[in-house]
């Protein structure tokens, strides 16, 4: 266990020590565990959303939802995934997607948890019922918020279209209704940060402790999913190097990049946490 130590002095010495504390905290290795459990949530996840929108007769356009947030290469794979799965039996589906769903976020969540407590230098306890049952609530929680945040942007798209229709004009406002769906989403990410900063460690926290860590990982999340994207359209070879496995790792590589992000912005909580005060 890494206890963070208090640092005294200019803004210099506590950058230092910032980094001294994330270099202890493994924040590399953990964020290689992370991957792991991300990578087995991601596809059931994206099955349940595409699923369960089918039953009303909508469609996602996740390119247009998760644009900025998500790279490019990476929305591909899961459409081309989803389309092989399409075929088969909707409740069938949804019922085996949800299971999978909440079981491997549940266990991501779980360890993320655990390395949050490791950012403040807390002891980890062995699991409890109730620390299972607060999990899956959570998860519950996190599943229906982004649904809900989901449905209501693709009925706005299918209202804007019904009266782009009836008033043609109304494609001068496409750039701002799109401005307007990015916001949206940036909104529902920040409070989803800050959720977990604030709930995860399981000490009293106040708002402002966890908003440099949440500030942090908002922003490097939109700058790196964009730098990322532009990387696999003009520099990458993944497929050279790996072929048909080659959109797998690019996957592996975002999602880990995304956990360095997320333990980054939690390292960075806990060391303004304990040293509240103390930069000059």
């Amino acid at each position: 266990m890494h206890i963070i130590k208090t640092v005294n002095g200019s803004r210099g010495k506590w950058i230092e020590g910032f980094l001294r504390h994330l270099y202890h905290g493994h924040v590399f290795e953990s964020s290689a565990t992370l991957s792991y459990y991300f990578l087995f949530s991601v596809f059931p996840l994206a099955i349940f959303f595409s699923a369960s929108f089918s039953t009303l007769n909508l469609s996602v356009d996740s390119q247009g939802v998760l644009t900025g947030f998500v790279p490019d290469r990476i929305l591909e794979v899961l459409e081309n995934y989803l389309e092989e799965v399409a075929y088969g039996n909707t409740f069938s589906l949804i019922l085996l997607s949800s299971c999978l769903t909440v079981y491997s976020l549940g266990k991501a969540l779980q360890t993320m948890r655990r390395k949050f407590r490791a950012a403040y230098g807390l002891k980890n306890r062995s699991q409890s019922v109730w620390q299972w049952m607060i999990s899956f609530v959570f998860v519950c929680l996190l599943l229906i918020s982004f649904y809900a945040m989901l449905f209501i942007i693709v009925a706005g798209n299918y209202i804007f279209r019904y009266f782009l229709a009836l008033f043609p004009l109304l494609e001068k406002a496409l750039p701002s209704f799109q401005f307007l769906r990015f916001f949206a989403v940036t909104c529902y990410l920040f409070f989803v940060l800050l959720g977990l900063y604030y709930a995860l460690p399981g000490i009293k926290l106040q708002t402002k402790d966890v908003l440099p860590g949440t500030l942090f990982s908002l922003v490097s999340w939109v700058l790196l999913s964009y730098l990322f994207s532009l990387y696999l359209d003009r520099f990458s070879n993944f497929q050279t190097l790996y072929g048909s496995l080659g959109a797998m790792i690019a996957l592996l590589t975002w999602l880990f990049l995304i956990n360095l992000i997320l333990l980054t912005g939690a390292a960075l909580n806990s060391f303004y946490f304990v040293n509240k005060g103390s930069a000059a």
